[in-house]
């Protein structure tokens, strides 16, 4: 039996980038709602947490999951937790974003983007 992993080519880095900026502009809108006109803390708080999130869910996730028994659904399921919370996080303990904020703008916008991705 051939794992996920093995069906999930890595994507080279000059056609993954193009991938990490269409996130970024999918979810600038609920980042934006989050800093209002505070472009410097919006500008390093969108780059910051999609770097931090996205790289993983894009190629860790899929090569990753087969280790621990996971089908594809669940790789999807733990990346798209994985990715909101890790945000959330960092909006609440790095720019003092208030939780329900920071909770609710980050599950749309995360949703929103894989929602449109999937879509492409």
């Amino acid at each position: 039996m051939q794992s996920v992993a093995s069906e999930i080519p890595l994507t080279p880095l000059t056609e993954y980038l193009p991938i990490l900026g269409l996130t970024c502009l999918l979810e600038s809108p609920f980042y934006l709602a989050a800093f209002g006109k505070r472009w410097k803390a919006f500008l390093l708080a969108l780059s910051f947490c999609n770097l931090a999130t996205h790289p993983i869910v894009h190629y860790a996730f899929p090569q990753l999951g087969p280790l621990f028994g996971w089908n594809y659904a669940s790789i999807l399921a733990g990346a798209e937790f994985f990715a909101p919370a890790t945000e959330t996080a960092l909006l609440i303990f790095v720019w003092k974003i208030k939780w329900p904020k920071a909770l609710g703008l980050m599950l749309i916008g995360n949703l929103f983007s894989w929602w449109v991705g999937i879509h492409l």
